[in-house]
């Protein structure tokens, strides 16, 4: 266990010490008005990121619903396994449904990073909802 602490305490701090020492320049400007530029900054690949907030939202809102499925099961209808395949029809069927929670999460991601009409005109929203 020491060992583990050790090696991960090396990796965290060379990791680090670059991005916090460069923050630490002498001057007026501290704190936030130093990271407000790399906060707001978009990312370089943005379809990519905004696709893959969408497939996590999707399968967020896929898991919620097969596990109320399986908890309301016996409620709906008695015996949750009454039928072959039951569970693997709920899995589809939910993850056919979440995707327009994907579709929605990921498009408004994407529309986050352009504030107006014009910029969004030039932007790559249609590879986004594909």
């Amino acid at each position: 266990m020491p060992l583990t602490t050790f090696i991960y305490n090396i990796i965290f701090f060379s990791a680090f010490h670059l991005p916090l020492s460069y923050y630490q320049v002498i001057g007026e400007d501290s704190g936030w008005k130093q990271v407000h530029g790399d906060v707001f900054r978009a990312p370089e690949q943005l379809v990519l990121f905004s696709a893959l907030v969408g497939t996590g939202w999707q399968l967020t809102v896929l898991v919620l619903g097969v596990i109320l499925y399986a908890i309301a099961g016996p409620l709906l209808h008695g015996n949750m396994y009454e039928d072959r395949g039951e569970m693997v029809s709920t899995f589809i069927v939910c993850f056919a449904l979440s995707s327009a929670v994907a579709g929605y999460s990921s498009g408004s991601f994407y529309k986050q990073f352009f504030p107006t009409v014009r910029a969004e005109a030039s932007s790559q929203w249609q590879k986004v909802f594909l």
